[in-house]
C-alpha cells in the first residue's frame, strides 16, 4: 500500500464521518469507472450502424518478440544466439538499435507511416516458464485479482447496452481468458457455427420448432437454448449473409489460416450487428526445433504467413 492508501483507511477508521467519506469516495470511483467505459467504447469500438470493431490477434506459443523486432544494435543479442540471430544487414526499417525480420516486409509501409509499431520490454513483473499460466497473467491483466476475468470481459461489461456478440472468438470454440467472465462472449469455430444446425436450409421450420421445444423451459439449458436461437436467427444470420469480401487475401501455406479468419471477422464487421471485439488465435509459435534463419524454416514461414495476411 502507499503512504496515501494507509492515510485514507486511518481518516476512515476516526469517525462515522470519516467512514461517509469514505462510502463517498468509493461511489464516486464506481461512477467514473462506469463513464469511462461507456465512453471508451462510444469513442473506440462498436456500436450498430458504422461503429468501430477491435480485432485482438494473439500469436499463441508463443511468438519470439526478438526475432521480429530485432534488436541488432545490442551485442548481447548476437552473444546470446549464434544460430538463430537476425543478421543486422537483413533487417528491414532499421534504426540504430531495432529493425524488422525481412519477411516482414509487407507490412514495412504501415511501419515507416507510423501505423504500425512495436511496444517493447512490456510483460510480466516476475516472468516464468510456463506458456500457460503466463497467457493467463497477461490475458487477465489485472495482477493481483484472485478473479478469473478477462481485460476484454471487463471492457464489453463496462458498456451499459449488450448484444449476443459482443466479443467473438473465431477458430475456436473454447473461449480464451481474454474473453472469459460475467459478459456473454462467444467462441466459434467458423461463421457457420453461429447458426444452428439446418437454419439455413429451412428458417421456416427450424425456428417455430426450437421455440416450440425450449420455450417453456426455465432451466440453464432452456436459457441457454433460447440464446442460440437468438443469436442463430438474428446476427448469426446476418453474419452468415453478408456478402464476401472481394478483397484479394493470400491463399499459400501458412497464411490461409489467418487470412481466413480475417475474412471471417471482415464479414462480421460489415454485418454490422454491434461486435465489439474479435478475437483470433494464430497458433504454431512454440518452436523448440525447425527455428531455421532468415531464408527459411519455421520462423521465417509463420512470419511471412503472419505479414502477408495482416
Amino acid at each position: 500500500m502507499t503512504d496515501c492508501c494507509n492515510d485514507y483507511n486511518r481518516q476512515a477508521e476516526l469517525s462515522r464521518r470519516g467512514f461517509l467519506k469514505g462510502l463517498t469516495a468509493v461511489g464516486a470511483g464506481l461512477a467514473a469507472t462506469q463513464l469511462f467505459g461507456e465512453t471508451l467504447l462510444q469513442a473506440s469500438y462498436a456500436a450498430p450502424s458504422g461503429g468501430n470493431t477491435m480485432v485482438v490477434l494473439s500469436l499463441r506459443g508463443g511468438i519470439d518478440g526478438l526475432g521480429v523486432v530485432v534488436p541488432h544494435g545490442d551485442p548481447g543479442y548476437y552473444a546470446a544466439r549464434p544460430n538463430t540471430a537476425v543478421p543486422a544487414p537483413s533487417t528491414l526499417a532499421a534504426n540504430a538499435l531495432f529493425g524488422l525480420h525481412p519477411a516482414m516486409s509487407a507490412l514495412l509501409p504501415y511501419w515507416n507511416s507510423g501505423e504500425l509499431a512495436a511496444v517493447q520490454a512490456v510483460g510480466m513483473q516476475v516472468p516464468n516458464r510456463s506458456h500457460f499460466s503466463a497467457i493467463e497473467e497477461v490475458e487477465d491483466a489485472h495482477p493481483g485479482s484472485q478473479a478469473r476475468i478477462g481485460w476484454v470481459n471487463r471492457m464489453i461489461g463496462a458498456a451499459t447496452t449488450h448484444t449476443p456478440l459482443d466479443a467473438v472468438q473465431l477458430g475456436d470454440q473454447i473461449l480464451p481468458t481474454a474473453l472469459t467472465g460475467p459478459a456473454s462472449a462467444l467462441a466459434a469455430d467458423g461463421l457457420d457455427d453461429l447458426m444452428l444446425p439446418g437454419a439455413k436450409s429451412d428458417p421456416s421450420r427450424i425456428y417455430p420448432s426450437m421455440n416450440a421445444a425450449w420455450s417453456s423451459d426455465s432451466g440453464p439449458l432452456g436459457r441457454s437454448a433460447r440464446e442460440a436461437i437468438a443469436v442463430s436467427s438474428g446476427p448469426g444470420a446476418k453474419v452468415n449473409n453478408t456478402a464476401v469480401s472481394s478483397a484479394p487475401y493470400p491463399t499459400d501455406w501458412p497464411s490461409t489460416e489467418l487470412s481466413n479468419a480475417f475474412k471471417s471477422a471482415a464479414r462480421i464487421i460489415r454485418a454490422d450487428v454491434g461486435c465489439d471485439v474479435i478475437a483470433i488465435d494464430y497458433g504454431g509459435w512454440d518452436m523448440h526445433s525447425g527455428y531455421g534463419t532468415v531464408a527459411s524454416g519455421s520462423m521465417e514461414t509463420y512470419v511471412r504467413g503472419f505479414a502477408n495476411s495482416l
